[in-house]
């Protein structure tokens, strides 16, 4: 079977096409050339110049209709973003001012292979290669292309980790002792680097199998440490995992699993099946950056057990990365590595509401005002909770798992609720306002008023009330009866 053209989007093809005939002596390199030779479709375009990628680029994007941003000034590199298409392509200006020892100075064998953009259109171009990368490709293996690669460039040590996990490859024993040997260096790269390799291995299918990966070569301690620390916290015997990292890769594949309908269980498959579409909606809503609400749900779930980590250390690693401690695990390791304040909010709601779920489906009884409580303080996302405290439930211990029927009952009323009657309990009309308020009972903004309008909303989830009206006289009558 014939490999596919380098560049198969027409539009890409003429762009790139343009500017090989205007700015000639430019490579393309890197992961498009290492996904065009496995026969997948790239998604990078890294092109690669002599010298002056900054000055080149801002050109470019003047004659071509992009924007024109500043990666980085020490080493000469810039981007171009097409609005339209969102389209990206990176300029950089060669290591070591050939090609040749660019590729060399890159991080893997299967990264640095290159083409010149003047070959790209050609059905075989010639493929620059001094690094045997295209061997590599073909063994399925990911290797360091020297033993100082990763000293350069420590969040290359978290890279090599998701290009094993996505393609399914495997780290080779020499390049596998480089990265044990240089995990430490990693605290060196910048957090929002560190984020977004860790975000792209969650992301990645058998996500358990590749934190444990993190784990075993050092990495998880490094980027982690409160996770690390996890495993040598025991667990509950009755949870069947020896520690407390065990069980949170238990949680993660019971995520795994609730994110893809057809790996649902019989009782989900119940619960679930009737709200499939509006779940994977849901779930592949982005909250910032294209970081999804399945993706943070995932680190949410890595982040839950922390808290049963010795105070202390924890303390001791949040002062050494300059954070506060806030008695909040989750959002404070959110927070350090410069997730927006909606995500750190996200995170800290789902370990929260999710144990707070599983104690009322623990009692078996609930009534709707505790449902719109439940929206009430699950505002930044009340789905995610339901999620985790359903992938932890099976692995509770005994006296805390609640009953697996209580938990399917509650579920179906917070997803029929909220997908299906918002007006109910989870934005209730308003009925009343402050105004309405210090009118009916002679008082001043306040936290009175607050107070009375939260009430209020209370009695509509309860169905007591409906209308202003009805709102006047309750109040009324229980504030003439309380003075």
């Amino acid at each position: 079977m014939p490999r596919p053209a380098l560049i198969s989007d027409p539009s890409l093809s003429s762009l790139l096409a343009r500017i090989a005939a205007e700015y000639p002596g430019l490579y393309l390199a890197g992961g498009r050339i290492r996904d065009w030779l496995l026969g997948r479709e790239g998604r990078d375009v890294d092109l690669c110049v002599a010298r002056g990628a900054i000055r080149l680029a801002r050109g470019i994007a003047n004659a071509t209709g992009g924007a024109f941003y500043i990666l980085d000034d020490d080493t000469d590199a810039a981007r171009i973003l097409y609005q339209e298409s969102g389209l990206v392509v990176d300029l950089a200006s060669l290591r070591g001012g050939d090609i040749i020892s660019d590729l060399k100075a890159r991080d893997l064998t299967i990264n640095a292979m290159a083409v010149r953009l003047a070959d790209v259109a050609l059905a075989e171009p010639r493929l620059i290669d001094p690094c045997h990368g295209r061997q590599d490709l073909e063994a399925r293996v990911v290797r360091a292309t020297s033993e100082e690669a990763f000293r350069h460039d420590p969040v290359r040590l978290l890279r090599a980790v998701r290009l094993e996990a996505v393609l399914r490859f495997r780290i080779e024993p020499q390049t596998e002792a480089w990265i044990r040997r240089d995990a430490s260096l990693l605290p060196n790269s910048s957090p929002e680097r560190i984020r977004y390799e860790l975000l792209q291995i969650l992301a990645t299918a058998g996500v358990a199998n590749h934190v444990l990966r993190l784990h075993t070569l050092g990495l998880l301690a490094s980027a982690l440490p409160e996770v690390a620390l996890l495993a040598g916290s025991p667990s509950s015997p009755e949870r069947g995992a020896a520690s407390q990292l065990e069980w949170t890769l238990a949680v993660l594949t019971g995520i795994e699993r609730l994110e893809t309908q057809g790996n649902w269980l019989a009782e989900e498959e119940k619960v679930l099946g009737p709200f499939s579409v509006e779940l994977a909606r849901y779930l592949e809503t982005a909250i910032c950056d294209q970081r999804t609400r399945g993706l943070l749900l995932r680190w949410a779930a890595l982040l839950q057990r922390i808290d049963d980590v010795d105070a202390a250390h924890s303390e001791s690693q949040a002062h050494e990365s300059g954070g506060n401690v806030s008695g909040d695990p989750a959002a404070e390791i959110t927070e350090r590595f410069h997730f927006s304040a909606q995500e750190v909010n996200l995170a800290r709601s789902t370990v929260a509401n999710a144990q707070g779920l599983l104690r009322l489906a623990a009692k078996g009884m609930w009534d709707r005002r505790d449902l719109y409580r439940y929206f009430q303080r699950a505002i930044a996302g009340p789905i995610e909770p339901l999620l985790l405290a359903r992938a932890s439930q099976p692995i509770l211990p005994g006296k805390q798992r609640p009953n697996g029927e209580s938990l399917s009952r509650l579920a179906s009323e917070i997803l029929g609720h909220y997908f299906l009657h918002p007006e109910e309990l989870v934005t209730p009309p308003t009925i009343a306002t402050g105004a309405d308020v210090m009118e009916w009972l002679g008082v001043e903004q306040g936290p009175v008023v607050g107070a009375v309008l939260r009430e209020i909303r209370e009695e509509q989830a309860m169905g007591r009330v409906s209308t202003r009206e009805q709102a006047r006289k309750l109040i009324r009558a229980r504030h003439a009866r309380a003075d």
